[in-house]
């Protein structure tokens, strides 16, 4: 059987993200721009148990603002602290592509919520952008759309570049 291709890119259909892409620094008070994110396939068969969660990046050399473990923690604190409010702060996904991305469907990123491997985020139906799905699927030559953003509070003493890298496992 043939290893499975799972590509991310920042464009539909497109080239997959070679380089660790982020948000630059955001200031106290301010939200990033959205970093769009398409994710599909090779197989001629739909990917089931799809989810998405976040981890201290592993770049050899940390151009962040501390360090990977302490700015990891910092966008968990800022996603727990904010939580459930979408006005908090942290890294934020929106994986409701099918109704346009509404302001109600961003959910931070927090303690017990996409943070490690055992509580990855199951990613929804409404994610999907070619073709149609269950939740949980990417289907056979489909893909699934979602979006980042991150949000600094304006109580935060100073700007952030927050690095980290982001994952899709399955089942």
């Amino acid at each position: 059987m043939a290893d499975i291709a799972v590509t991310a890119a920042l464009t539909s259909g497109g080239s997959p993200i070679l380089l660790p892409k982020m948000f630059g620094e955001v200031s106290p008070g301010n939200i990033s721009d959205v970093m769009d994110i398409y994710i599909y396939h090779n197989s001629s068969s739909k990917l089931t148990g799809c989810k998405v969660f976040i981890q201290p990046t592993t770049l050899s050399v940390y151009p962040g603002t501390v360090s990977a473990v302490d700015d990891y923690e910092t966008i968990l604190q800022m996603g727990t602290d904010g939580y459930p409010s979408i006005t908090g702060s942290g890294l934020y996904i929106n994986m409701n592509c099918s109704e346009g991305f509404p302001a109600a469907s961003w959910t931070p990123f927090r303690y017990g919520e996409g943070d490690l491997l055992t509580t990855a985020i199951i990613i929804p139906s409404t994610a999907i952008s070619l073709l149609t799905g269950e939740d949980g699927e990417i289907p056979a030559h489909g893909e699934i759309h979602i979006q980042l953003r991150f949000d600094v509070p304006v109580a935060w003493d100073i700007a952030l570049t927050p690095y980290f890298d982001f994952q899709m496992t399955r089942d």
